[in-house]
């Protein structure tokens, strides 16, 4: 069974809470972060895989975002809806979790995914 956790970015103080952090938020301030489920998974070096991660796959030499898909499965995708996805889970992954890596996340490394010209 896969263990439920989540993180949280602090849109006011633009930091990142684990989940111990979370106990200490109250109800009113909810609204004030921005929650990511972790998927279960972990990359190439041990480390968890969060929705809203930034991951490398290697394999492609693709960077894609972590997303839930309402399909119920992790998807790592580009912010081009057109693009081709990778699909995490363990019935459903498309590869080697050997060939993922994360990079950042959208918060603190929004420009992992500008686009080079």
């Amino acid at each position: 069974m896969r263990e439920i956790k989540f993180r949280a970015w602090e849109t006011k103080e633009n930091k990142m809470l684990s989940d111990h952090d979370l106990l200490e938020i109250r109800y009113g301030d909810i609204f004030e972060y921005e929650l990511m489920q972790f998927t279960g998974l972990k990359d190439k070096n041990g480390k968890e895989i969060y929705e809203g991660e930034i991951v490398r796959i290697n394999i492609l030499d693709r960077i894609k975002v972590v997303v839930w898909d309402r399909g119920a499965y992790w998807l790592c995708k580009n912010t081009n809806p057109e693009s081709w996805v990778w699909t995490l889970g363990e019935s459903e992954f498309r590869g080697d979790l050997s060939d993922i890596e994360v990079i950042g996340n959208i918060y603190e490394n929004p420009e992992l995914l500008e686009v080079k010209k």
